[in-house]
């Protein structure tokens, strides 16, 4: 075998490796975002608690603060 063959087929090894990485990682990738949609979808979807009533039209919980500028305790 020459020298010009062994790097041929070196550099095809490792463009299969790469390849293989790279599916790996898009795998992987996909099932992270896959998990995190199925988590905000859950959260979207549950009832608020039972002390979480007073959220205002936004679903926030803080404290709303009124045009007069003072704070408004909820």
């Amino acid at each position: 075998m020459s020298l010009h063959e062994a790097m041929a087929r070196s550099r095809q090894r490792e463009a299969e490796e790469y390849r293989l990485v790279r599916r790996l990682t898009a795998g992987r990738l996909w099932a992270r975002l896959g998990g995190y949609a199925t988590r905000r979808a859950r959260r979207s979807t549950q009832l608020p608690a039972a002390g979480a009533s007073s959220a205002n039209s936004s679903g926030c919980q803080c404290p709303t603060i009124p045009r007069s500028g003072t704070l408004a305790s909820s």
